[in-house]
């Protein structure tokens, strides 16, 4: 059984929320820092729903493997608790998902910063724990969204604490700003070009930015300018060998908007065609057009063995916040 005053509680916090409580009225409010590293989700749902179809359905989903990845990495690393363990400890969680069955009530619902900061709340209500799977099913994607978009957010947050300062090369290229981690290094430096590099013990990370001409096309063109980067500028360890798109996986692309700008997110795998290194990249395509130009933001990784998401958020985040040098007065 659900306890009377958590199940009341809850309810009372979503009809808080959803009348337009904003987090800049909880600034003011002295709450600790939030627990649970990127891509952590705790769960809080009792037997009934968890055990009815919804963990199933979140295992699917949310628990789902991460796209353009060479081995399986969850999206999101996902843990379920009964309401009754529901205890100030882990009610500081960074990432919370409140599943509640109410047939009064039935919605999903968001909050922030409730009892920690950073921290996400949504909460969903369903009539019938039965009601769940379909429910979960229809809002996998927007969930996703949500919880990816508070990961990005707090992982800027303690980039920001550690973060060197803009290159000159990067900026040089045609980038205002962007939060780029301590460790890396120019290796590269052109007018339209710069790339960097940060060796770990047992990785390699680089990161690319490049500028190009605009053109109508400049979205589904996106994939053979970056091949045609690699293949100049990043050589295999074997003379001839050159580094590109790996064609027998596909990649996942998606519009998305960078400093204002229209975008494209590719996320997928590169290897050395003539040797045998590889791994994950993540790549943005950015359109300027009233200043003619396109801009090229890539990461790639190189770390056998290890599961490289988090690094691969980390450059996501960075990337997302980027903005751009524009001509004063025009808009795209």
């Amino acid at each position: 059984m659900r306890p009377k005053g958590i199940f009341w509680g809850i309810l009372a916090l979503v009809g808080f929320w959803s009348t337009g409580c904003s987090e800049s009225n909880t600034a003011e409010r002295m709450l600790p820092e939030s627990n649970g590293s990127p891509s952590e989700l705790l769960i809080v749902a009792d037997d009934s729903v968890w055990f009815g179809g919804a963990g199933v359905a979140l295992a699917e989903s949310l628990g789902g493997a991460a796209d353009g990845l060479p081995q399986s990495e969850p999206k999101f690393k996902l843990t379920r608790i009964p309401f009754a363990a529901f205890k100030p400890l882990v009610q500081r969680s960074k990432s919370l998902l409140l599943l509640v069955a109410n047939p009064d009530s039935v919605g999903v619902y968001t909050s922030v910063n409730q009892w920690a900061r950073p921290q996400q709340i949504v909460t969903v209500v369903a009539a019938r724990s039965e009601d769940f799977p379909a429910l979960l099913q229809r809002e996998a994607g927007r969930l996703e969204k949500v919880f990816a978009a508070h990961d990005r957010k707090a992982l800027l947050g303690r980039l920001a604490e550690t973060a060197q300062s803009l290159p000159e090369p990067v900026a040089q290229v045609g980038i205002a700003s962007l939060l780029i981690p301590s460790g890396f290094g120019v290796t590269l430096e052109k007018d339209t070009l710069a790339i960097l590099r940060m060796d770990g013990k047992k990785s390699t990370h680089f990161m690319l930015f490049a500028r190009s001409p605009w053109s109508p096309d400049w979205a589904e063109r996106g994939l053979a300018r970056r091949d045609s980067l690699l293949k100049k500028h990043f050589e295999g360890g074997v003379a001839g060998s050159y580094m590109a798109t790996e064609k027998r996986m596909p990649t996942v692309s998606e519009r998305v908007v960078l400093g204002g700008l229209p975008a494209v997110e590719t996320r997928g795998l590169w290897r050395t065609y003539g040797d045998f290194m590889g791994g994950p990249f993540l790549s943005y395509t950015v359109a300027d057009s009233a200043a003619g130009v396109v801009y090229t933001l890539e990461g790639l990784v190189y770390s056998p063995g290890m599961a490289k998401r988090l690094v691969l958020l980390e450059m996501e985040a960075a990337f997302r916040a980027a903005t751009f040098q524009r001509p004063q007065g025009k808009k795209s």
